[in-house]
């Protein structure tokens, strides 16, 4: 623990929790019973004492237990966990002179850790990078994508699963580790092939139709120092322009891959804290899929699903859900497909997942696209009741408003989108349909 601390940092940071318990009193008169136990801790520097009070009520929405962990973390050796709590209880809405106070301790500390990890991370080695890819047929992209992050890989794993053009041939001119698989429509088991050939500390999985931005370099080697967490990376100019983000940085030892379709990566036995890292960014460079492509791979979907259909491993009501998202790759604005998704949406909002955030937007996508603007305003709670309050549900509200003459309604939504701080979905174009309405309903 000794060797995470500074003088320059570590005193401002531990001086918070030791007068945390007779500040809180001042300002909110009494404390919960974990409230006091916790930050007690603290205050005793019994940090995996204090994570276990809090992290129970980490996911209820108070913000007392992030700033516990992000204290707790800090002190443990966990510094960009650390920093990651303090941005998951600032964006939480205060509702209370609890809830503000420990806002006012998240922003100190945070300002602390921010300006501590470099010193702290300054003399640390940074871990090996192993980056892995799984291909087909990739000749025209594979060596762009290759040399993207050639100077910060350790290694590189190439698994091919039956290419028969010069892929292969590429990567072994550009030094990659070579293995091969038979492709069993289980994306999970191939990319696991990979981590199994892969030997570094670190992983970042990357597509053969991607490329590593420069810029993403630095933040890189910094997170890679604290293997208790995976970052998730922003996929830039995917299908429609679309951003969306996407675990890819994750420490090898434990990790494997679940799910035949849309996999992701999963530990047995590791704590590991997935955290937004907008500085890792990815350029999706594919072309836009042709017709017989998009049917093409609705058509392995279907196949991946009965497979896990015979394993007893589909979630109730999950083929309809593909079904409804392959439908709206070929036909997006027809009659059928935005039934489908609808039908879709329902199915899937107990999940609040990644596939359900995309299930509304390419519903509300294919509204949109068919000049349904009278059900915007549905699609825009609905949009909401999944976690997508942010840009998306402020560009639907401000068309809806718009298109229906209510402009001083639509105003407001074109500033607030504006303002909202969102990665995911068509961004640029969302932002410039809110400042064009914007203008025009000024």
């Amino acid at each position: 623990m000794a060797n995470w601390k500074s003088k320059a940092v570590g005193k401002t940071v531990h001086s918070a929790p030791k007068n945390c318990l007779s500040s809180l009193r001042t300002a909110a008169g009494s404390m919960l019973p974990e409230h006091a136990e916790a930050q007690a801790a603290l205050a005793r520097e019994d940090f995996d004492r204090a994570i276990a009070i809090a992290q129970p009520f980490s996911e209820t929405g108070e913000i007392w237990p992030q700033y516990v962990l992000s204290v707790a973390d800090w002190f443990s050796g966990r510094p960009m966990r650390a920093v990651a709590r303090t941005t998951r209880g600032l964006a939480r809405p205060a509702t209370s002179e609890e809830g503000r106070h420990y806002q006012r301790l998240l922003r100190e500390v945070q300002a602390s850790f921010t300006a501590g990890v470099p010193v702290l991370l300054a003399k640390k080695p940074r871990p090996t990078l192993s980056v892995c890819l799984i291909v087909k047929n990739e000749g025209l992209n594979l060596e762009r994508c290759i040399k993207s992050f050639q100077k910060i890989a350790d290694e590189t794993v190439v698994i091919d699963t039956g290419s028969t053009d010069q892929t292969t041939v590429i990567a072994k001119r550009l030094g990659a580790k070579l293995g091969h698989f038979d492709w069993a429509d289980d994306f999970a088991a191939a990319r696991n092939a990979a981590l199994d050939l892969a030997s570094c500390e670190w992983v970042l999985s990357i597509d053969a139709d991607e490329r590593l931005l420069d810029v993403s370099h630095q933040a890189m080697k910094v997170s890679m120092a604290d293997p208790t967490c995976m970052y998730q990376a922003l996929i830039r100019g995917g299908s429609g322009g679309q951003t969306f983000s996407s675990p890819r940085l994750f420490p090898r030892v434990g990790a494997r891959w679940k799910g035949e379709l849309h996999e992701s990566v999963r530990y047995e036995s590791r704590d590991i804290l997935s955290v937004p890292l907008s500085a890792l960014v990815l350029l999706h460079e594919g072309r836009e899929e042709e017709r017989e492509h998009l049917i093409e791979r609705a058509e392995r979907n279907k196949r991946v699903l009965q497979v896990m259909r015979e394993k007893g491993e589909e979630t109730p009501g999950l083929a309809d859900v593909y079904e409804a998202l392959n439908a709206s790759s070929v036909a997006p604005a027809a009659p059928e497909t935005i039934r489908m998704l609808q039908a879709a949406a329902v199915i899937c909002a107990p999940w609040r997942s990644g596939l359900s955030r995309q299930v509304v937007r390419k519903l509300s996508a294919s509204l949109v696209e068919t000049q349904r603007f009278e059900e915007a305003i549905e699609v825009a709670d609905l949009a909401e009741r999944h976690g997508l309050d942010g840009l998306w549900s402020k560009y639907l509200r401000a068309r809806y408003a718009f298109m229906n003459g209510r402009m001083e309604e639509a105003k407001r939504y074109a500033e607030e989108g504006l303002l909202t701080a969102d990665d995911e979905g068509p961004v640029e174009r969302m932002r410039a349909d809110l400042q064009a309405i914007l203008k025009e309903a000024s």
